[in-house]
This record gives structure tokens, sequence and C-alpha cells, in this order.
């Protein structure tokens, strides 16, 4: 199953994205989000996560539906100056 994120300033969605998903280990995936916004852009956002159904079982007996699961950060934004 792959992460949902979505980021949002306020109730406003900024952008909605489902990122690749890499194993790191047998039992665990990690997923990473990143979004890039102009200078004008001051506030903070918020990127809430839930996840999907999975859509690679292969056994009729391991369960597809999808985790009742959420969480969210709040972060600010980030500066970077490339020369």
């Amino acid at each position: 199953m792959n992460a949902d994120m979505t980021w949002k300033i306020g109730d406003v969605v900024y952008t909605t994205e489902t990122p690749v998903r890499n194993r790191i280990d047998y039992y665990v995936y990690e997923s990473t989000s990143t979004i890039t916004v102009d200078n004008s852009v001051s506030d903070s956002f918020t990127c809430n996560v839930a996840f999907n159904e999975p859509t690679d079982i292969v056994y009729d007996f391991i369960a597809t539906n999808a985790p009742d699961f959420s969480a969210s950060c709040s972060v600010e934004g980030e500066f970077v100056v490339v020369f």
C-alpha cells in the first residue's frame, strides 16, 4: 500500500501526491514527499498522511482494505539558494 500525502496551508490544499515507496527493511517501506514553492509563500505547511488500499496483493488471505491511519506534521519553508 502506498502513502497518500496532502500538503495544505490552513484548509487550502496546496498539492497531493502518492510518492514512490522504497523498501528499507523486509517489512518496512519509506516514502518521502517534497514540495517546492517560490519565496513569496511564507506560510507554514501541514502534511497529512494516510494510506490507500494495497494493489499488489497476490494471496486471497491477505487483507485488501486501507488501514484506519492518518498522521500530520507542520513545517515551515526552508530557503535554499543555488549559485
